[in-house]
């Protein structure tokens, strides 16, 4: 379920052109306290994507339980897990993240606590049942 979470957590899309200054307030480089997990935000097109950095054995682990037989052989470093989503307009960002360990797709969120801390949100059944923790910039 941590692992789950920890995936969930990079929900930091965004979408709206009013969201644009707060977009760049969240590109760069992103960490769990434990530094376990690291996560890159990035433009892509009119969106943030966020790019899975680091994580124990990514660079040896496939991507097995992607739905897309096409992809089962990726590696998982580097993998987006993020590439659509929006700003809500209340400086909260919705996205939906890819979980490689399960190939599956759940909403989750990221709201900034200050400038070097972000809380992110993953929900399990639609908008409920959600976990959070922070992420810290690295850059």
């Amino acid at each position: 379920m941590k692992r789950l979470l920890y995936l969930m957590i990079v929900a930091a899309s965004v979408a709206s052109p009013g969201g644009a200054r707060a977009a760049e307030s969240i590109v760069g480089t992103w960490a769990t306290a434990t530094l376990s997990h690291i996560f890159r935000v990035a433009p892509c097109g009119h969106f943030l994507c966020v790019y899975l950095a680091h994580a124990p054995n990514a660079h040896r682990m496939t991507d097995q339980h992607n739905p897309d037989p096409a992809k089962r052989r990726r590696k998982l470093a580097g993998i987006t897990l993020v590439s659509n989503g929006a700003a809500n307009g209340k400086a909260r960002w919705e996205g939906n993240v890819y979980n490689w360990e399960d190939g599956k797709t759940y909403f989750g969120y990221v709201e900034p606590v200050d400038s070097r801390t972000m809380k992110a949100s993953g929900c399990l059944i639609g908008h409920t049942m959600c976990l959070s923790t922070n992420l810290y910039r690295l850059d």
